[in-house]
Parts: structure tokens; C-alpha cells; sequence
């Protein structure tokens, strides 16, 4: 009789998750205005890629770390989208965002996380102010909001 030992690993333990991009573009927003939206290819992983099995290891979750309240990300659907949209004034400024992608199945495998910038442009601070011709000069500060002719 000879007795031998069978040895079963999951290959998903060492995997390796793999973005088609290495950086994302940082956005701007005029607040009120259309959405600004970008777009970004769905990842895989090292083992998947390997074995030819694009469900090994299960799917990728992606989120937002700082999920401030005028960015939608939607990740069912490859390319998925990154969306900035806001009506709120005080939005306004420059935001440092993450995309984090983590393997679902599998919480020991380093997650990726890319980052990349949001500015909130206030459209008020380059209005058009249409003044009737008796007006000769009207001097407006941004800054303090006090106006003077």
C-alpha cells in the first residue's frame, strides 16, 4: 500500500488586484451646472488572469473613501463612472478623494486605493452683471460682498 498526501491551496490568497490604469483624473465642478462625470475600466486580479478564470477570487468592490455628498460612483457597469454634481454653494473648495478597490471574498489581499482631487467652482465669483445704461460704474468685491458706485 502507498500512501501519498494531497496538498490544496487557494491561489486567491496571494493574488494580486490589477486596475487597467494606474492614476484617475483629477475633476472640476462649476456648482449648478451639468454633472462632470469620468469614466474608469473595471480591474481583475493576478490569479483570474493567470488561470484564465475571470470569476477566481470573486469581484472587486469599489468605493469612494471620502464619500462627500456630490460624488455618485457607479461600479455595476464597466467602464464605470465617477460623477461630481451639487447646487450647494458652500461646496465650494478642493476636496482629495480615493478610489479603493478591494477583493470581496477575500479581505487579506492589499486593496488598491488611487487618489485624485475634486474642485468645487463657485460660479458666483465670475458672474455677468447686466446694469442698466443711467448706472456709470458699480465696483463689486468678491471677497466681501459690498458694492460701491
Amino acid at each position: 500500500m502507498n500512501t501519498f498526501t494531497v496538498t490544496v491551496t487557494d491561489p486567491c490568497f496571494t493574488t494580486v488586484i490589477q486596475l487597467p490604469f494606474s492614476t484617475l483624473a483629477n475633476m472640476s465642478y462649476t456648482i449648478a451646472a451639468a454633472a462632470s462625470t469620468q469614466t474608469f475600466a473595471l480591474g481583475t486580479n493576478s490569479k483570474a488572469v493567470q488561470l484564465t478564470d475571470p470569476t477566481l477570487c470573486g469581484p472587486i468592490e469599489y468605493s469612494i473613501t471620502e464619500m462627500y455628498s456630490f460624488v455618485t460612483l457607479n461600479s455595476s457597469t464597466n467602464p464605470a463612472t465617477i460623477s461630481v454634481q451639487s447646487n450647494l454653494i458652500p461646496d465650494t473648495g478642493v476636496y482629495s478623494a480615493t478610489l479603493h478597490a478591494k477583493l470581496l471574498n477575500y479581505p487579506s489581499v492589499t486593496p488598491v486605493d488611487i487618489g485624485f482631487s475634486i474642485t468645487m467652482i463657485n460660479p458666483c465669483l465670475t458672474t455677468t452683471l447686466n446694469l442698466p445704461t443711467a448706472i456709470s460704474a458699480v465696483t463689486i468685491s468678491a471677497l466681501s460682498g459690498v458694492g460701491s458706485t
